[in-house]
């Protein structure tokens, strides 16, 4: 008799933490854009502009925009609160009888 995935054990995640897990996604995304060329999003020096000091390796301080520096800054922080709100998602569409696709 094959083996199909419902014998197997495997199972599909919910809607929900499918949609947090894509917003999950697309912040590391951003992040890692973002943080791998600072030179394009940044300023080597602070102006009216750029008041967002991150420091990079090397004791390289770049200049960001308020509201970019402060996703930059905070980016992993909301990228693992995602993916545990993903989790719970998961867990809750489960024990609530959520039919998974």
């Amino acid at each position: 008799m094959p083996r199909t995935a419902a014998s197997i054990g495997t199972r599909k995640l919910s809607r929900a933490s499918i949609a947090i897990t894509v917003a999950a996604g697309i912040t590391f995304s951003l992040f890692w854009i973002i943080g791998a060329n600072p030179a394009h999003w940044a300023a080597r020096t602070a102006d009216a502009m750029h008041s967002y000091r991150i420091r990079y390796k090397g004791g390289i301080d770049w200049f960001f925009p308020e509201r970019l520096g402060w996703f930059v800054d905070h980016a992993l922080w909301i990228f693992l609160g995602l993916l545990l709100c993903a989790v719970v998602a998961d867990q809750f569409g489960r024990r609530c009888g959520e039919p998974h696709r």
